[in-house]
């Protein structure tokens, strides 16, 4: 399987990492925001990882690129705006993508699923929740709430003290319970140190307390998910969501 990255952050630095181990994955190439001084050099020349020759380019490149070495899937840990500039680049030529970014507009996410849906050959896993743990918690989020739907649920998340945004997954996992309760259920954010992730859903009645927790003590647990959902792309078109990649994995499905 060969991977595009575009993202060289922390997370990205776990998937370069982690292409290092598992056999039969190849980083093909790396892209950066256009204007970056990383353009031009290898995933060597910027990160600790030792024989990586693989190139970085801008991303107004990535068409020219795909004609030449076509990766099978891209995997993203950039911004909405890079996301969407890739989009119909990846689509055209039917490098698939796994996304996982947040912060995208509503409109942004339609545009996502409706260009997978609408382009032959052409598929995406939108996963803002990409660790494996965090969706086993949601199903056993959404699977107390039918139990208990008279309890009060509230949900809080912590992250790094440079996070400014609300978790894209305590949104996703107030909605699925919402979906179920038919009432708002609050999120609390704290920023202190750092956090890579922990949230904690809390189910409260008159007598009792049920507490479920997922915590992530390293982005490497990020890119370990970003690698499923690669590879569940391989064989698949159209928009897929993680909980996809996750009951697949199980054997649901």
């Amino acid at each position: 399987m060969k991977i595009a990255l575009c993202g060289l952050g922390k997370a990205g630095v776990q998937l370069v990492r982690l292409a290092t181990e598992r056999q039969g994955v190849e980083l093909s190439m790396a892209f950066c925001r256009d204007g970056s001084d990383k353009a031009g050099k290898t995933i060597s020349d910027v990160l600790p990882y030792k024989g990586f020759s693989s190139p970085i380019f801008e991303l107004k490149s990535a068409g020219e690129v795909f004609l030449s070495d076509k990766p099978d899937v891209l995997v993203d840990f950039s911004s909405p705006d890079a996301t969407m500039e890739l989009l119909p680049l990846c689509a055209a030529n039917g490098v698939k993508m796994v996304i996982c970014t947040t912060n995208f507009t509503s409109e942004e996410l339609a545009l996502l699923e409706k260009t997978a849906k609408e382009t032959q050959g052409f598929g995406l896993v939108y996963a803002p929740n990409i660790t494996l743990g965090v969706n086993v918690l949601m199903e056993l989020v959404e699977e107390t709430s039918r139990y208990l739907p008279e309890f009060d649920y509230a949900i809080t998340e912590k992250h790094h003290n440079r996070k400014e945004d609300v978790s894209a997954t305590a949104r996703k996992i107030a909605k699925r319970l919402e979906n179920v309760l038919k009432k708002p259920v609050p999120v609390n954010s704290i920023r202190v140190g750092g956090y890579v992730g922990l949230h904690e859903v809390m189910a409260v009645g008159e007598f009792e307390r049920i507490t479920l927790i997922h915590e992530s003590f390293s982005r490497q647990a990020f890119a370990n998910g970003a690698l499923l959902a690669a590879d569940y792309l391989l064989c698949r078109t159209g928009y897929f969501e993680m909980r996809d990649v996750v009951m697949d994995y199980f054997g649901k499905r």
